[in-house]
């Protein structure tokens, strides 16, 4: 026993304290030293609770201290631990009363663990938990779960958007009653699919709403697996509706926003970086029209890229990876990329002055495309591809970057704690990488969080459009818009609106902004939900076509042509107008065809004016012209 109390008083892993019947340190273990910076011998007869306790929770430490020295059984207790310069560590304590021969009470020994991560890592799964039900709850898409029966188990407050339903008229019916009967069949192989493990992708189908009506939603479905027992199939349902007949100009960026939510989901079940990876190269091949690649993580031990997604035909025609899948040449294509952490794509590697060439028997690079993973500006990982048929273009290199981005955060999860494993990544993911700004502010309209593309869109840093007002941005006129929508929202009113933002460069961009109330149970409104969207460009489209049509308005109305029947007098010649007035035809031509007339007198009027006089002149004219 005496060698187990020496063990104690000495270990660097539990904090040990002696107090006596008064609260005064009797004596304390180096690690209590340590956190407090006084030194071991500095440390007894102090006053416990004065010295090493915050003011606000001393006065509850003394009285559960009295309530132990009088004899009730401690249950364990959590308190803060003032450390040096400052610092709070928030220690997990269990108390133990030590007793003399006459059964008086000698002092009370308390051990304490360190637990200040672990209550951080809490709170912030507690918080990203709530993100997430505030993303799934408030947002536009659908989400569900169905068991192996298709039968629905959840889904999300967005369907009575969706189908008018709520969300318990939806759940315990199979979700193949809501299709359209031409396309059950469809739906029928999608959830086949999922229960599978197959990847099916996006599947557009029609759906019925409660009034009766088709509508054109996306879905996809992943299956979900538990203990290794398929269990049934989560996915989105995606109104899409109203933009269906424009998806075949869009079905592209379709496909790729599928499958980059497709991948974030992946982050929730899969079981390695390896697995992801895969998934990253597979998705990226498919959708680029590559024929050759790899995804790597950098190992943190010796900081080489680790490429376990390259198939064996792959490895053997490329000499700078071992066979441990391990990069051991940093030059080149992918070397520039990591080095300068920035994508590289070039259609001529052959020319391209960032190229070392190729090792004897590697295979022929007719095209490449790479970007690295990053996290707070480290290199992690890299995502590359070679040999699309006629080159790579500026959108395989923007969805390559969505993709690196992706599968940082893929290999940032499995180093994480397993705390956090779970919804953070999965829908923090989805955020980030859709392609239109997302951000939840305050009922004060501050920004409480904002994705990589809100950023993008209101020309800030990353990072730093958390905190700001979003006043900070607009006009006055715009701000009073802004505060009208706030206005309904309180009242529980979905609104959407266009509204012009002033970047902190001085340029303007105009967005349309759709936002949803933010209701807590008790407290009522709490701020919004809101999504982004920069449509400068289209504004500018329009106001360029406003101004074509009205020059050609402007043309049309100064081509003036006469058609059609006139109404005429036939003795006088006057012209009748549309308002029923009659004008001399001179006047009506000059009116309606641009022309200027001259006036004088033909042959047969100057006969019946001037009569003989005439006839004289005309006849001297006729002998002259005869001689």
């Amino acid at each position: 026993m005496k060698d187990l109390e020496s063990a104690l008083w000495r270990s660097s892993q539990v904090v040990v304290v002696e107090l006596d019947s008064t609260g005064r340190v009797i004596r304390a273990n180096r690690l209590l030293s340590e956190l407090s910076g006084l030194g071991v011998d500095e440390i007894p007869g102090r006053d416990w609770f004065a010295t090493f306790l915050p003011l606000e929770e001393q006065e509850d430490a003394r009285r559960a201290f009295v309530r132990t020295v009088a004899g009730d059984a401690s249950q364990g207790h959590s308190n803060v631990l003032l450390g040096a310069h400052g610092q709070r560590r928030i220690i997990s304590w269990q108390d133990y009363v030590m007793h003399d021969d006459d059964g008086g009470v000698r002092s009370v020994v308390a051990m304490g663990q360190d637990v200040t991560a672990e209550v951080a890592a809490q709170q912030a799964l507690r918080q990203s938990r709530e993100r997430f039900r505030q993303l799934v709850e408030g947002g536009r898409d659908v989400f569900f779960s169905a068991d192996v029966e298709g039968r629905v188990t959840y889904v999300s407050p967005a369907i009575r958007q969706l189908l008018g339903y709520e969300p318990r008229e939806i759940i315990g019916h199979s979700f193949l009653e809501f299709v359209a009967p031409e396309r059950l069949a469809d739906a029928e192989e999608l959830f086949r699919a999922a229960i599978s493990g197959r990847e099916m992708g996006v599947f557009e189908m029609q759906v019925l709403t409660m009034a009766g009506e088709l509508k054109w939603v996306e879905a996809t479905a992943l299956p979900i697996i538990r203990d290794g027992e398929m269990t049934g199939t989560q996915g989105l349902v995606r109104d899409v509706d109203k933009t269906h007949e424009a998806q075949a100009n869009l079905s592209w960026e379709a496909s790729a926003n599928a499958a980059l939510a497709d991948l974030a989901r992946g982050l929730l079940t899969s079981t390695s970086v390896e697995d992801q990876g895969r998934r990253v190269l597979s998705y990226g091949l498919k959708l680029t029209g590559g024929t050759l690649g790899y995804v790597g993580y950098v190992d943190p031990d010796h900081g080489r890229l680790v490429c376990t997604t390259m198939g064996d035909e792959t490895r053997a025609a490329c000499p700078a990876v071992d066979d441990g899948a391990v990069y051991h040449r940093d030059s080149g294509l992918w070397g520039w990329s990591f080095d300068h952490r920035a994508a590289i794509l070039t259609n001529h590697p052959t020319t391209d002055s960032r190229a070392a060439g190729t090792l004897p028997g590697h295979f022929s690079i007719e095209s490449f495309l790479c970007a690295p993973a990053l996290s707070q500006g480290r290199v992690i990982g890299q995502v590359a591809l070679a040999n699309k048929p006629g080159g790579f273009g500026q959108r395989d290199l923007r969805l390559v970057e969505r993709l690196a981005d992706l599968f940082a955060l893929a290999i940032e999860r499995e180093r994480s704690s397993q705390l956090l494993e779970r919804s953070e990544l999965r829908f923090r993911t989805l955020v980030e990488h859709i392609g239109e700004g997302v951000g939840v502010v305050d009922a004060e309209e501050r920004f409480l969080f904002a994705n990589t593309a809100a950023e993008r869109i209101f020309g800030v840093a990353p990072g730093q459009l958390e905190g700001r007002s979003l006043a900070d941005f607009v006009s006055d006129e715009g701000l009073a818009r802004v505060l009208r929508e706030t206005a309904r929202r309180r009242e529980g009113a979905e609104s959407a609106y266009q509204l012009q933002v002033v970047r902190p460069d001085g340029q303007l961009r105009d967005l349309l902004v759709t936002a949803t109330p933010r209701i807590d149970r008790e407290t009522g409104f709490v701020g919004s939900f809101g999504i982004f969207r920069d449509i400068t460009e289209i504004k500018a489209a329009e106001r360029e076509r406003e101004t074509l049509i009205k020059q050609l308005r402007e043309s049309v109305e100064n081509i003036r042509t006469l058609h059609g029947m006139l109404p005429i007098c036939a003795r006088c010649k006057k012209i009748r107008d549309d308002a029923g007035y009659w004008h001399q035809v001179e006047v009506y031509v000059r009116d309606h065809a641009d022309v200027e007339f001259t006036h004088g007198l033909c042959p047969d009027c100057l006969r019946e004016l001037y009569g003989d006089l005439v006839e004289g002149t005309m006849g001297e004219d006729k002998e002259e012209e005869a001689g």
